[in-house]
């Protein structure tokens, strides 16, 4: 996220948080939600976002764990997810009661190659972030011009 841009992040300690642009944007360069807004058109979606309140009441809608977060909610003052609904101030601690199956594990990842690799094609792996023990890996076609909207 760019010091011209506006929307929301998730840190790594699950602070959803709230972004106002620090200086203005150059050019005729666009914030971040726009330009994934218009790779998504090219590659076929049909989002129609007109803000970043919009990106994240579509989050809110589609995500459990997000359920009750609002980019009013979060404008002056992040919480932490899971924010299962609208009463909600988030969780500060995951896992006071124990572990959903048990004892939390570790486990050791054998050496070797990704089982998505990249070719002239697909070249570049997009991580969408982890689900239960593994990362979630897909192979993208290579980029091309995407013209703003």
């Amino acid at each position: 996220m760019a010091s011209e841009d506006e929307g929301t992040f998730t840190n790594t300690e699950r602070f959803v948080q709230c972004v106002r642009p620090a200086v203005p944007a150059l050019g005729e360069s666009l914030p971040d939600w726009k330009i994934v807004q218009a790779l998504a058109k090219a590659l076929g979606a049909e989002w129609a976002y007109s803000s970043p309140a919009d990106v994240m009441a579509e989050i809110s809608e589609v995500a459990p764990t997000y359920k009750g977060v609002t980019y009013d909610k979060i404008a002056d003052v992040p919480l932490q997810w899971p924010c299962l609904d609208a009463a909600s101030e988030g969780t500060a601690v995951l896992h006071t009661d124990g572990f959903a199956g048990g004892r939390a594990t570790f486990s050791a990842l054998d050496k070797g190659t990704s089982p998505t690799n990249t070719d002239q094609e697909f070249a570049f792996v997009l991580l969408t972030g982890s689900a239960g023990n593994t990362t979630a890996l897909v192979t993208v076609p290579s980029a091309r011009w995407v013209q703003p909207v």
